[in-house]
């Protein structure tokens, strides 16, 4: 029963993204900077295009990842939820709360990051629901490749690094070795994530090149516009 709940939302949420997928285009202004790699970007996902159009020769494969990924995570997210709090009025609501979201949707159909951190949003919250901080060091750790995929794709993403930094002790309430054990375990995965992402971003620029830079140089000639 709990297999066909998830089957079932997982095909409402299919549905929707195939209903959103007129609502961008498949390049929106900033894609051109992923698929050229420009230097204010970091380098897993302009690693991914070049991969798959290596591999394809489609930018439509790009989407077709994107909405595999996608579904997976949302299919786990929905069997995670429907596990540990057992109600299916919990899941249904939540499901369709996601599923439905068209807007949010029609992010997985651009070469843009929204749709992979999405995912990853969706794998993490499986995995806090399902207690993983609380395990041992292999959950740990799973948690913290998640954490530094979300923040080695999108920078702005940096604050759930740091709370979920907070939450391991909070996880581990009593037990000192675990939640040092815990705690490194976690930090070790997200260094690994961002040195491999480093390593990438390095092989093919010199110098990195920070998009807020970009941005307030940007906002400082609207304002000069004006004035």
């Amino acid at each position: 029963m709990n297999l066909i709940a998830v089957l079932s939302l997982t095909a409402i949420c299919s549905l929707s993204i195939y209903l959103a997928s007129e609502i961008f285009p498949l390049h929106e202004p900033d894609s051109s900077g992923y698929i050229s790699f420009h230097p204010s970007r970091t380098s897993f996902y302009p690693a991914i295009i070049q991969l798959t159009m290596s591999a394809f020769d489609s930018e439509y494969a790009i989407v077709a990842i994107h909405i595999t990924v996608y579904l997976i995570s949302f299919a786990w997210l929905m069997w995670s939820v429907q596990n540990v709090f057992a109600s299916y009025a919990v899941t249904l609501l939540l499901g369709l709360g996601i599923g439905l979201n068209v807007y949010m949707q029609a992010y997985h159909t651009v070469i843009l990051t929204e749709s992979l951190a999405f995912s990853l949003c969706n794998l993490l919250i499986a995995m806090l629901v399902k207690g993983w901080l609380a395990r041992g060091i292999m959950h740990a750790s799973a948690v913290g490749l998640v954490a530094g995929l979300m923040l080695a794709l999108r920078p702005a993403l940096a604050s759930y690094v740091v709370i979920l930094l907070v939450a391991v002790p909070l996880f581990n309430a009593g037990a000192l070795s675990k939640t040092i054990r815990n705690l490194a375990a976690y930090l070790m995965s997200v260094i690994v994530v961002l040195s491999l992402e480093s390593a990438i971003y390095f092989s093919h620029h010199s110098e990195r090149q920070s998009l807020a830079s970009l941005t307030l140089l940007g906002k400082g000639a609207i304002l000069t516009t004006y004035v």
